[in-house]
């Protein structure tokens, strides 16, 4: 799915129009991320949540060149769906 795709969803979802859709995405995309650049979690109930774990710096081998290269440290955006989420999509099989 797009975000076009998105935005027509949540449009028909909501009774919104897809203008007043985009910007409510738009609005909850700006403050997802920006709570995230803050080092905060997100948690959205029957979702999930959103945070930032730090990954350590690690040798990795290139099999590509024949040699290890140095990582360096980093921060990594990660989400953990709720058990709701996880159950309603393995029942829909």
């Amino acid at each position: 799915m797009f975000k076009k795709d998105l935005i027509d969803q949540i449009a028909a979802e909501s009774g919104l129009t897809k203008k007043a859709s985009s910007a409510a995405l738009e609005a909850m995309m700006t403050v997802i991320g920006n709570t995230l650049i803050d080092g905060d979690e997100v948690h959205i109930v029957g979702f999930g949540k959103f945070y930032v774990k730090d990954r350590c710096a690690r040798r990795q081998f290139n099999p590509a060149k024949d040699e290890y290269v140095d990582v360096a440290e980093r921060k990594m955006i990660k989400f953990k769906p709720s058990v709701n989420l996880k159950a309603a999509v393995n029942d829909n099989d």
